[in-house]
C-alpha cells in the first residue's frame, strides 16, 4: 500500500495523468488505466522505508527532502529523468 501511495503521489504519474486526461476529477477507470511500474524487491523496500520515514517525521524540511528522494527513486523505476 505504501508503495502505491508513493506512486500515486509521484511526479511521474502526476505528469502522465495531466497529459492523458483533461479532468480534475479522478475516476476509478482512470486509476485502473495508470501504468503502475513493478519495481525490484529492493527498490520497493527503499520506497517503503522512505515513506515510513515521511510518516514519522515532524520536521517539514526533512519531510520535503524525503519526498524528493521518493520521487527520484520512482523516476528511476520508470526510467525517466525528473
Amino acid at each position: 500500500m505504501k508503495y502505491i501511495l508513493a506512486l500515486l503521489n509521484s511526479s511521474v504519474l502526476q505528469f502522465y495523468f495531466k497529459n492523458t486526461y483533461s479532468t480534475l476529477k479522478i475516476l476509478r477507470s482512470q486509476l485502473e488505466e495508470l501504468p503502475l511500474a513493478i519495481p525490484t524487491k529492493n527498490q520497493q523496500e527503499q520506497v517503503i522505508h522512505l515513506v515510513d520515514e515521511i510518516l514519522n517525521t515532524k520536521n517539514d524540511i526533512h519531510k520535503k527532502k524525503l519526498m524528493h528522494s521518493v520521487d527520484a527513486l520512482i523516476c528511476d523505476i520508470y526510467g525517466v529523468n525528473c
